[in-house]
C-alpha cells in the first residue's frame, strides 16, 4: 500500500480552496460589524494611521505612541511597521468603513489557510490528512480575534509568512542538491524578516525550524524529506544548519538591537505580581486551564483574568509543571515512535505559546489570541494521532474513518465559531457577553464604559466605572489589566 497520494489538479484545487472557502463562509457575516474594542482608538481615532506619503516613518516608530511620539507604556511595547502600513494604506483609499479593513483580514486568513494546507500536504503527502488539518485550523474559534478583529490584522499576516518560511525550510531540509537547498534557505530567511515586521511573535521561527529538523532526522517524518535529507560530515556544509544560524542571528539582532532602539525599552516592564517567582508560579499554574481551553474551546473569551499563584504547594502549579514536563516527555516518545509530524505539531504548540505564556511580564497575563499561532501545530498533532489510531491495511478504510472523525471535529469547532462570532458585532455586545461570564474582567468593563460614554449613555457608563473602581479597591487575587490613566481620565 502506498503511503502517499497523487495530487491531481482537482485534489490540489480542493486542498487549497476548501479551507479558504470555509474561512470566508465563517467570517463573511462579520464584514459589516462595527469597529470594536481597540479598533476605535487605533483606527477610528487614528492612532495607527500614518500621514499619506509618510509611510517610511512606520519603520522608525512603535506601534503605539504618546502625543510626544514616544512608546506608550500603557500598552505592550510593539514594533509592527507592516501593520501600520497596511491599515494606513486602507484608510487613505477607503476611509473609515469597517468592511474594507475586515475584508482585508478575511482575505489574509484565506491565503494563510491555503498556504497551511500546502504545508500539511508536504508533511503528510496524503490528501485527507492535509485537508483535515487545514480545515481544523480554520474552524478553531481562537482564530476569531485574528480574522474578525481589525486591530489583530497583523496576526494572520505574520502567520502567513511564518508558514511560508517553514515551507521553504522544509524544502531546504529535504533537498539533496546543495545549491537549490541554499536558495530555499535564503527564501525562508526573507519570509521570516517579513513576518517579524508584521508581528514580534515571529521570533519563534528559529526554534520551530530546529523542531522541524529534529522531527525529520529523528522522527523520520515527513518520509520523503527524511529520505532525501543529506547529513553532511562537516556541519559547515549543511544548508539546514545555516538556515537555523541565519534565522537565530537575525532574531538576536532584532531583539537586542533594532527593537529596543525603536521602542526605547526592552520589555513590558516589571512583574505585575511584584515578584518574578510569583510571576512564574502564576504562569505555570495557569497552563493546564489554558491548554484545556485550547484543545476544547467551549467558551472563547477576550478576558485576561488570571488567578495568582504564590506558593509551590499550589495544586495548579504542580499540574502545570507536570503538563510541561509531560509534554516534553511525550515529544521524546513521539520521536522514538517515528511520529515526526505529531512531534513537530506538539513542539509547534508550545514554541508558539511560550513567548506569551506570562513567563516574561506582559500587560495581559492571558489571552485566547496568544494561542492563535499554536492552532497550526495543534491541527497537525491531532490529525497525525488520528491517522495513527485509524491505521488499517486498507487505505480506503483508513481514509473513510479519518474523514468521518475530521468532519465531526471541524463541525464542532465551526459551531463554536458561528456561536461566538456575533458577539463581535460591537464593543457593547462583545464585552457584555464576556463580562457576564467573568465580571472581574477589568479591561472589558473599561472599554464597555468608554463605548457607552462615547455614545452619550452617561448614566450607564458611570455605573460601569463605579463597578470598575470597586473591583480595583477590592484587591482580588487575580491579574487583569486596566489602563489606570484612562480610567481616572474618564
Amino acid at each position: 500500500m502506498s503511503n502517499t497520494d497523487s495530487l491531481t489538479p482537482l485534489k490540489a484545487l480542493t486542498l487549497l480552496g476548501a479551507p479558504a472557502l470555509l474561512l470566508i463562509a465563517l467570517y463573511f457575516p462579520s464584514l459589516d460589524y462595527e469597529f470594536v474594542w481597540m479598533d476605535i482608538p487605533e483606527i477610528k481615532e487614528g492612532n495607527l494611521i500614518l500621514p499619506e506619503y509618510d509611510y517610511v516613518n512606520a519603520f522608525f516608530r512603535p506601534l503605539h505612541v504618546t502625543q510626544s511620539g514616544r512608546s506608550d507604556t500603557s500598552q505592550n511595547p510593539y514594533y509592527r511597521p507592516l501593520q501600520l502600513l497596511m491599515v494606513s494604506s486602507i484608510y487613505h483609499r477607503v476611509g473609515l468603513t469597517p468592511r474594507y479593513y475586515r475584508a482585508s483580514a478575511i482575505a489574509i486568513g484565506a491565503a494563510y489557510s491555503a498556504l497551511f494546507a500546502f504545508l500539511a500536504w508536504l508533511l503528510f503527502r496524503r490528501f485527507i490528512p492535509a485537508l483535515a488539518a487545514s480545515l481544523i485550523l480554520v474552524a478553531h474559534p481562537f482564530s476569531i480575534e485574528s480574522f474578525a478583529w481589525i486591530s489583530a490584522i497583523a496576526e494572520g499576516a505574520a502567520a502567513f509568512w511564518i508558514v511560508a518560511s517553514l515551507i521553504l525550510a522544509l524544502l531546504a531540509m529535504g533537498e539533496a542538491d546543495k545549491t537549490r537547498a541554499l536558495r530555499y534557505v535564503i527564501g525562508s530567511c526573507l519570509c521570516m524578516v517579513v513576518a517579524l515586521l508584521f508581528k514580534e511573535k515571529s521570533v519563534v521561527l528559529p526554534v520551530m525550524s530546529i523542531a522541524l529538523l529534529i522531527s525529520l532526522r529523528f522522527g523520520r517524518q515527513p518520509q520523503w524529506a527524511s529520505l532525501n535529507h543529506k547529513q553532511y560530515a562537516d556541519w559547515r556544509d549543511d544548508p539546514a544548519i545555516w538556515l537555523i544560524i541565519i534565522q537565530a542571528f537575525t532574531v538576536f539582532g532584532y531583539l537586542s538591537v533594532w527593537r529596543p532602539m525603536i521602542l526605547e525599552i526592552g520589555t513590558a516592564g516589571a512583574s505585575l505580581t511584584g515578584s518574578m517567582t510569583t510571576q512564574w508560579l502564576t504562569a505555570i499554574g495557569n497552563w493546564p486551564a489554558t491548554m484545556f481551553g485550547f484543545f476544547l474551546p467551549i467558551h472563547p473569551t477576550t478576558s485576561d483574568v488570571t488567578p495568582i499563584y504564590r506558593s509551590f504547594s499550589e495544586p495548579a502549579v504542580w499540574a502545570g509543571a507536570l503538563l510541561g514536563v509531560g509534554s516534553f516527555g511525550l515529544w521524546i516518545l513521539l520521536l522514538r515512535w517515528r511520529m515526526g509530524i505529531a512531534a513537530f505539531g506538539l513542539a509547534w504548540v508550545w514554541i508558539a505559546f511560550l513567548p506569551t505564556a506570562n513567563l516574561v511580564p506582559m500587560i495581559h497575563a492571558h489571552a485566547d489570541r496568544y494561542l492563535f499561532l499554536s492552532i497550526g501545530g495543534g491541527a497537525l498533532l491531532l490529525v497525525s494521532v488520528i491517522q495513527t489510531l485509524t491505521h488499517s491495511n486498507s487505505q480506503r478504510t483508513q481514509s473513510a474513518v479519518m474523514l468521518g472523525v475530521s468532519i465531526a471535529l471541524v463541525a464542532g469547532l465551526s459551531a463554536q465559531t458561528v456561536q461566538r462570532l456575533p458577539d463581535w458585532r460591537s464593543t457593547k455586545t462583545l464585552f457584555t457577553a464576556d463580562l457576564a461570564r467573568d465580571p472581574n474582567f477589568q479591561e472589558g468593563r473599561f472599554h464597555l464604559a468608554r463605548d457607552l460614554y462615547l455614545k452619550g449613555q452617561l448614566n450607564q457608563a458611570a455605573k460601569e466605572i463605579d463597578t470598575l473602581i470597586r473591583i480595583e479597591e477590592s484587591e482580588l487575587d487575580v491579574l487583569s489589566n486596566i489602563n489606570q490613566a484612562g480610567l481616572y481620565q474618564m
